[in-house]
C-alpha cells in the first residue's frame, strides 16, 4: 500500500524553525513518505534580501519598529494584505514544487510557509491538509489562518488563545515545542566528562542563537570578571567575527572555556551547564526546559521573544535582564549558587510541557484517517 505523502515546510530565518522541521520529519518518516522544503531557497534574491536581511537590520537598529509591526499584525491572516500578496508572488517556485510533490498533509514550522500554503488551499490550487506547528509560546496572528486543519501549540494558554480568535479548540493540540529527543537525556557528569570539564566546576553556557545575536561578548566578559573560577561555554552561531573575538578574549583572560561557532552539540552543552545565558527564542528555551537548565534571558527580539520571556520569568524558570553586562554578572552569581539553581530547576519540573512526539504522529494519522487517506478539497 502506498504511504501517504507529507511535506514539512520551513523558512531559514534563524535556526529554530529548521530544527523544529527536522524533529517533525524524524517523527513522521517511519509512517509516511516525508519530504522537507525550505521555502526561502526558492525565493528570488530581492525577496531574501528584504525578508531575511531586512528583518535582521530592523531588530538590530530600529527595535521599536519591530515591536510596532508585531503588535499591528497580531490577528488572523485573511490573505488580503499587500505583504501577503508579495509573499505569494515570491513563493511561486516553492508552491510549484510543493504541488508537484502532491502532499496529503503539509506541516509548517514557519509562518511564511503557513500563510502561502493556506491561501493556495483556500483558492483550490493545492489539495492538502495543513498542520501549523507554532514555535513560540505565544501563537501570534501571523501563524493563524482559517485554512489550517490543526494547530500544534506550546501549552494550554496558547490553545486558549487560538480558540479565542474563533479558530476552534477542536483544531488545536497543546503538544509543546518540537525539540530533539537528545535533550534532557545525558547526565551532567557524563556530559562534562565528554567535554573534559571538571565535574565540580560551575559552568555557564552563553548562546546568541543561530544568528549570533544578543550582546554575548559583553556578557561573557562580565561573567569572567565576576567569577574567576567560572567555566565558560560560548556558542557564537554563524558570526565568525564574534567567535574570533571571543577566542582572543579567552586567551587574554586565561580562562577555562569552550568557544563554538555553529554547532549541533547543544544537547551535550546544555547537559553540562548550570545556567544558560541567551535570547528567549522558542526552540532554545524549549531545549533548555527539556534539559532542566535555568536561564538568564538577554536582549529579546521585540514582539515574539518578549512574549516568550514574560511567560518564562512568570513561571520562575528564568530571569530577564536587558543589560548585557548585568546579565553576565548575574549568570556568574547564579552558577555559583546551588540553592537558587535548585529552586529554578524545581520550577522547571513543575511547569514545563515536554514535547509530545506521539501527539504529532497522532495528528497526522487522524487527518489521513478522516477521509480514508484522501486530501480534503479547498472548501471542506
Amino acid at each position: 500500500m502506498k504511504r501517504p505523502r507529507v511535506a514539512v515546510c520551513t523558512a531559514a530565518v534563524g535556526y529554530g524553525h529548521c530544527r523544529a522541521a527536522e524533529v517533525i520529519s524524524n517523527i513522521l518518516t517511519p509512517r509516511f513518505d516525508v519530504t522537507r522544503f525550505e521555502a526561502l531557497s526558492y525565493a528570488p534574491a530581492w525577496f531574501n534580501g528584504i525578508y531575511r536581511n531586512g528583518y535582521l537590520r530592523v531588530i538590530r537598529t530600529i527595535p521599536s519598529l519591530q515591536r510596532w509591526i508585531y503588535d499591528r499584525t497580531d490577528h488572523v491572516c485573511d490573505g488580503t494584505s499587500a505583504g501577503e500578496g508579495i509573499e505569494r508572488f515570491a513563493m511561486r517556485g516553492f508552491l510549484a514544487d510543493l504541488m508537484n510533490f502532491r502532499p496529503d498533509i503539509v506541516f509548517c514550522t514557519h509562518f511564511l510557509c503557513a500563510r502561502v500554503i493556506a491561501e493556495a488551499i483556500k483558492r483550490g490550487t493545492l489539495e492538502s491538509r495543513l498542520v501549523v506547528c507554532v514555535t513560540d509560546l505565544h501563537p501570534h496572528g501571523v501563524w493563524l489562518t482559517k485554512s489550517a486543519d490543526r494547530y500544534l501549540v506550546a501549552c494550554s494558554s496558547a490553545a486558549d488563545r487560538v480558540e479565542s480568535l474563533g479558530l476552534g479548540r477542536a483544531k488545536t493540540r497543546a503538544v509543546g515545542i518540537p525539540v530533539h529527543s537528545d535533550f534532557g537525556v545525558m547526565q551532567r557528569d557524563a556530559a562534562r566528562a565528554a567535554l573534559r570539564i571538571p565535574s565540580d566546576s560551575s559552568v555557564a553556557l552563553f548562546t546568541g542563537g543561530g544568528l549570533g545575536l544578543g550582546g554575548l561578548e559583553v556578557a561573557v566578559r562580565a561573567a569572567a570578571e565576576r567569577c574567576p573560577d567560572l567555566f565558560i561555554i560560548a556558542v557564537c552561531g554563524r558570526d565568525d567575527a564574534l567567535r574570533a573575538r571571543m577566542d582572543d578574549m579567552m586567551i587574554q583572560l586565561r580562562r577555562s572555556n569552550r568557544i563554538y561557532g555553529f554547532t549541533d552539540e547543544m544537547p551535550l552543552l546544555m547537559a553540562a551547564s548550570d545556567v544558560l545565558v541567551g535570547k528567549p527564542g522558542g526552540l532554545t528555551t524549549a531545549e533548555a526546559l527539556a534539559s532542566e537548565l535555568p536561564m538568564i534571558l538577554l536582549n529579546p527580539i521585540p514582539g515574539q521573544e518578549e512574549a516568550n520571556a514574560r511567560m518564562l520569568t512568570a513561571s520562575g524558570v528564568a530571569e530577564l535582564l536587558s543589560d548585557s553586562k548585568a546579565a553576565g554578572t548575574r549568570a556568574a552569581e547564579l552558577a555559583m549558587d546551588p540553592h537558587a539553581l535548585e529552586r529554578m530547576r524545581r520550577c522547571i519540573r513543575e511547569t514545563r510541557s515536554r514535547f509530545d512526539a506521539c501527539a504529532v504522529l497522532d495528528a497526522a494519522c487522524s487527518l489521513i484517517d478522516t477521509d480514508h487517506s484522501a486530501p480534503r478539497s479547498a472548501n471542506a
